[in-house]
């Protein structure tokens, strides 16, 4: 596995530098997708033999990952982006570890590259290749900005990849645990955030907006 360490390196640093664009995450993500999956598969074996206790490691590693990344980033906006982008990640992690491991063990090198090519699942390969860049900026010595810009892309393509999952009837959520309550909470702080943002000419734009009385 070591020769995958190179490119998987020299993608981040693209992501991390580069002018951000669509293409060059889809581009970046072509280039990673072979060493990712050779890493992917040996680690797969291993968590097959004990897929709870590396759940529980999966969990604590989200929550490390967030912590650092939150402080990082200083804007609030951005920790409500990592934190809905790691809650849906976390949420299809559990779907993906249900899945016996004898199963996936018969999973061959065609069906990788089917995988590879499929533009329903692309955008979950871009968020985590995005989110991986965005996770290496600090430690990279890099640009808050640079690592808020990269969330907002993992974001994008994440929701692609949530609408794909309902259209297969697969519903994810962002917040799993989170109570009725929370949930109002959440919702509250969101619409207090965006008044706050919203300029007089952006209000008289979404008034023009509204569907008015159609008699």
């Amino acid at each position: 596995m070591a020769w995958a360490k190179k490119p998987i390196e020299s993608g981040l640093a693209r992501l991390r530098t580069e002018p951000l664009t669509d293409d060059l995450a889809a581009e970046v993500t072509d280039e990673m997708w072979k060493p990712l999956v050779s890493l992917w598969r040996a680690l797969g074996e291993i968590v097959g033999a004990n897929q709870d206790e590396w759940r529980a490691k999966f969990v604590g590693d989200f929550r490390l990952e967030e912590q650092q990344l939150a402080a990082f980033v200083e804007q609030e906006e951005s920790r409500d982006t990592l934190r809905w982008i790691l809650g849906l990640l976390q949420s299809f992690l559990g779907l993906a570890l249900s899945v016996p491991p004898e199963f996936i063990a018969q999973i061959d090198e065609a069906a990788f590259a089917r995988a590879g090519e499929d533009d329903g699942f692309k955008p979950y390969m871009r968020t985590l290749v995005v989110l991986m860049a965005a996770a290496e900026t600090p430690r990279a010595a890099g640009a808050p900005q640079r690592a808020r810009d990269l969330l907002d892309v993992a974001f994008l393509e994440l929701s692609k990849f949530r609408a794909t999952m309902r259209k297969h009837g697969v519903s994810l959520t962002p917040f799993p645990s989170e109570t009725i309550e929370e949930r109002r909470r959440g919702l509250m702080e969101s619409a207090d955030s965006l008044r706050k943002v919203l300029s007089e000419d952006d209000w008289r734009v979404l008034e023009r907006a509204r569907m008015h009385d159609l008699r």
